[in-house]
């Protein structure tokens, strides 16, 4: 998975399908186009997990228990080498290695263990802690906690990589009319949160949120009825495939966010 998509290059794209393009963001403002595609990105998530999938290092709390379900920035070094920020968690994938005290120390694996062979091991495994975690804990049907052995040292830092599943890093707001943060040509370096696979996904459901806030226009509705086809059929398409269920969408989500359309 990769997160290499600019968000100018990608606002770009959106504007010249929408014919907004002499001069960009005419018709639609910068702060409209970044405020849908965050919805967007979150819709996209929302069936399809694999697209907030990452590979990060994160600082471990105190003792054994560990949740993700809200990850500080300042305790995430990024994968992918970008600027971390506070991060929600969706489901746990792997606890692949222990990462030092700082996050960028690769050390030994951390391997996968039944609760129940540690609890007949040694049944205060919860209550020991160390500067070095060996196992992990983790059932499936709670994706945002697991449990370490041995718990972690109160004092000493303890970083491990993961692989999980993330929701979308937010796209930062745009800029007002004339002062526009993410012009084609501007020197922004801003990434898209989700992968580059669903980039399409996502332009098809900007494109689509934006022609139906002016859906009253008869030239419009067609076309916000053609890329919301498009972006319905592609995201039942890949969760039947990756998921092995259809979530049988029929409309868009969060149309509401097109101001009442």
């Amino acid at each position: 998975m990769a997160m290499t998509t600019l968000v100018r290059t990608f606002l770009r794209s959106v504007s010249t399908t929408l014919q907004d393009i002499a001069p960009q963001f005419s018709r639609w403002t910068e702060i409209e186009l970044v405020n849908y595609a965050n919805y967007g990105q979150m819709a996209i998530a929302k069936y399809l997990p694999q697209a907030g999938s990452r590979v990060d290092a994160i600082r471990l709390k105190p003792g054994t228990r560990q949740d993700i379900s809200k990850v500080l920035a300042a305790h995430i070094v990024p994968g992918d080498g970008t600027v971390a920020v506070d991060t929600i968690g969706i489901a746990l994938l792997d606890v692949v290695r222990y990462m030092g005290t700082n996050g960028s120390t690769p050390g030994r694996v951390v391997r996968l263990v039944e609760s129940e062979t540690l609890d007949a091991l040694d049944p205060d495994w919860h209550t020991k802690a160390e500067a070095v975690v060996r196992e992990y804990v983790f059932d499936k049907q709670l994706p945002k906690v697991f449990y370490v052995s041995p718990g972690v040292h109160a004092v000493t830092p303890v970083w491990v990589e993961i692989s999980w599943l993330a929701a979308p890093r937010r796209i930062p707001a745009g800029g007002e009319p004339g002062a526009e943060a993410y012009r084609f040509g501007g020197g922004s370096n801003e990434l898209l949160g989700i992968d580059d696979l669903f980039v399409e996904d996502l332009q098809n459901y900007v494109v689509a949120v934006a022609l139906l806030k002016g859906s009253k226009n008869n030239v419009n509705l067609p076309k916000a009825q053609t890329h919301t086809g498009l972006f319905i059929s592609s995201i039942n398409a890949q969760a039947s495939v990756l998921t092995g269920v259809n979530p049988n969408l029929k409309q868009l989500p969060f149309a509401d966010v097109a101001g009442g359309a």
